[in-house]
């Protein structure tokens, strides 16, 4: 490209993760006006663990991209629930921990930026974080 050389912003990517609490205050509940039923959460130990992880993916053109949401355990949910993840518009997965580690972080790159690449033919740049659960570089050279 003659301005942005070998990556033009439609091929240069950048992903970053946002820690995702249930609960942002544990002093009041909320419920819509008028509900049946109001879940009163209570204080506990695990809230002080990550409940959920958003994975942004960003691109240098501004074009929409695929968020992921990677929720604590091994995805051992009812079926009323699947069908709920299934019928919103983001790809969800499931980790011990909701963090973005090396299986996680391959199975993200095979699906979610596999699929916001699909369409654009040549070299992509992707920028991330330099922890060692985000190490992308023997996946993206072996493939």
């Amino acid at each position: 490209d003659d301005v942005w050389g070998n990556y033009p912003l439609s091929h240069r990517w950048n992903v970053d993760q946002v820690p995702l609490p249930f609960i942002l205050r544990q002093s009041t509940t909320m419920a819509p006006r008028g509900a049946d039923r109001v879940h009163v959460a209570l204080p506990s130990a695990s809230l002080a663990k990550r409940q959920a992880t958003l994975q942004i993916l960003v691109r240098g053109d501004g074009r929409k991209c695929k968020l992921a949401i990677i929720f604590r355990g091994q995805g051992n949910i009812s079926d009323r629930e699947r069908r709920m993840l299934e019928a919103i518009d983001i790809d969800v997965y499931w980790q011990k921990k909701a963090w973005a580690d090396p299986a996680l972080t391959r199975s993200w790159l095979a699906r979610t930026m596999a699929a916001a690449i699909k369409d654009s033919p040549g070299e992509h740049l992707l920028t991330c974080d330099n922890l060692a659960g985000q190490d992308v570089r023997a996946y993206l050279f072996s493939t």
